[in-house]
């Protein structure tokens, strides 16, 4: 083995006793010469020879295709298919989701492969791989991640917004509360570096600066200058402020409204009233005075003196001159009279009698500026009264039969009393005093009787010239007389005053026209002065 026959491999000794074919030799087995692969090399132990075996090698980054030994056989051939060398590859590598790879040789043994991220991620892994002879790629296959900045606090009295939180690029915004305002900037947005842009801003509360006094008067602030404080400008007494009373300090830093004036308080011009006139000592300033009067035959009612108070509106009300009125007269029992202006001031009445009847007192009377007439009441006289028929037991003797100024006195027997007035008298008016009295077998009858009536404003002319009719009527069915009935009137309103006394009138007509001529006081309503002054 390992030799090969070089000849004929039989012969024959042939009739020429020459033998055919060649002659045979055995000559050592060579294989035919094999070289080594490209990017390879090939070391054969025995050349090409018989039982020689060649093992082939690949140069680094190459990958040995077919098989790594051949022998050379004793046929001659060499076993096993030529092998090559290819060059290794570690298979295609792939960018990472938001970023690239760059490689030096695609795919090659020996390529080196970059990888980078976009802006705004960074980089988790090998920053590099390279292809290796395993065809395996160094490291691990990076990822991009989202950037992301150290979480933002939100400065005293403020808060802060962001657009993505603390992911790349997200936008922040500061903003501060009421009152108070941003120092620094109010945007930082995070960057590819994981870093804010900017330094972290502050709030500092919003002042407005101190505001001043103003001249004739001053200022007090709720809260100094700071943000929302109120201040409220106050004059002086006897100065009004014009323009903004209170004032507020606002977010821009400013205070609202504008510095008002302390001007000196005047208060509208005052007109005299009507029949009447005004005298002030200072015109239509601050405290000045204005005395009221009102011409002859006026009251004032109203104040009679009106001051400028601090707050431009005069004190007191305002004056009316009221033109003065008399208590309305009456016409006199069988008379008239005629006024030439009612019963006000200045207004003249003339009386007279009618037919029969003469006048006994003033036949003219004038309303004077202090709310009286001038004289006394007239009265229309007439010149006798109805005879009296008096019943036969009463014995009546007159002075002068029935005419006026006549004096009548009456007696009973000696077993009866006498009931009623012991005379009567025939008075100007044709009407004989009390009554016509009887005689009767019964007690005598006395009594006093004593009037309180209202005379206050709350009452007025005719109701109180009712009350005085109602009196009339309660006296009139009574024997007037000191040893019958009497009879005493009170007026009242601020004060109590007697009209007239128990003693003063001791016949019926002279009471009556009494009771006619009481006048009207006025005032306030004291009920119970009168009653404790009784």
């Amino acid at each position: 083995m390992g030799y090969m026959l070089r000849g004929s491999k039989s012969r024959t000794c042939g009739a020429d006793q020459k033998w055919s074919g060649e002659a045979a030799e055995c000559v050592a087995v060579q294989c035919e010469a094999i070289h080594e692969p490209e990017y390879g090399t090939m070391i054969c132990s025995k050349n090409r020879n018989f039982g020689s075996i060649c093992t082939i090698n690949c140069d680094s980054g190459y990958d040995l295709i077919g098989p790594r030994q051949r022998a050379c056989g004793a046929e001659g051939r060499w076993s096993g298919l030529p092998p090559t060398c290819e060059l290794i590859h570690c298979g295609p590598t792939t960018s990472p989701q938001h970023g690239n790879v760059t490689c030096s040789m695609f795919d090659q043994f020996g390529s080196q492969c970059q990888y980078e991220c976009n802006e705004g991620y960074k980089l988790v892994g090998s920053n590099s791989r390279v292809c290796q002879e395993s065809g395996a790629w160094t490291g691990i296959q990076p990822v991009c991640e989202l950037v992301q900045c150290r979480p933002l606090a939100s400065p005293e009295n403020a808060f802060v917004a962001c657009s993505s939180g603390n992911d790349y690029n997200s936008r922040c915004r500061y903003v501060c509360t009421v009152g108070f305002e941003l120092v620094g900037s109010d945007n930082r947005v995070c960057q590819s570096n994981g870093r804010w842009t900017g330094d972290r801003p502050y709030c500092e509360q919003i002042t407005c600066g101190v505001l001043s006094d103003i001249p004739r008067g001053r200022i007090v602030c709720a809260d100094e200058d700071r943000y929302n404080s109120e201040c409220t400008y106050k004059c002086n007494s006897g100065f009004s402020i014009y323009g903004s009373t209170t004032r507020r300090c606002l977010e821009t830093g400013k205070w609202s409204g504008s510095v008002p004036e302390c001007h000196r308080v005047s208060c509208p011009a005052l007109l005299p009233p009507d029949h009447g006139s005004m005298k002030c000592n200072q015109e239509s300033h601050h405290n000045s005075t204005c005395s009221i009067t009102c011409d002859t035959c006026f009251t004032l009612v109203g104040s009679t003196a009106r001051r400028c108070r601090a707050d431009g509106l005069w004190s007191g009300e305002e004056p009316l001159c009221q033109r003065s009125q008399c208590t309305p007269l009456l016409n006199p029992l069988n008379g008239k009279k005629h006024c030439s202006m009612g019963d006000e001031c200045g207004s003249e009445c003339s009386f007279s009698c009618l037919p029969g009847f003469s006048m006994s007192g003033n036949n003219t009377r004038e309303c004077t500026a202090e709310g009286g007439w001038t004289g006394t009441t007239p009265k229309c006289i007439r010149e006798s009264c109805i005879p009296m028929n008096p019943d036969p037991e009463l014995t009546m003797s007159c002075s002068d039969e029935n005419k006026v100024g006549s004096n009548c006195t009456f007696t009973c027997p000696p077993d009866q009393n006498l009931i009623g007035s012991k005379w009567r008298e025939c008075t100007s008016t044709g009407q004989w005093t009390n009554t016509l009295p009887v005689c009767r077998q019964c007690s005598h009858l006395k009594s006093d009787l004593v009037f309180i009536i209202d005379g206050s404003w709350s009452v007025g002319n005719v109701n109180f010239r009712k009350a005085k009719d109602f009196m009339k009527s309660l006296v009139n069915p009574f024997e007037i007389g000191w040893d019958y009935t009497r009879v005493s009137v009170l007026q009242y309103s601020d004060d109590p005053r007697i009209e007239f006394y128990l003693k003063d009138y001791q016949d019926k007509t002279t009471l009556l026209n009494a009771i006619d001529a009481i006048t009207y006081k006025g005032g306030n309503t004291r009920t119970g002065e009168a009653i404790r002054y009784m």
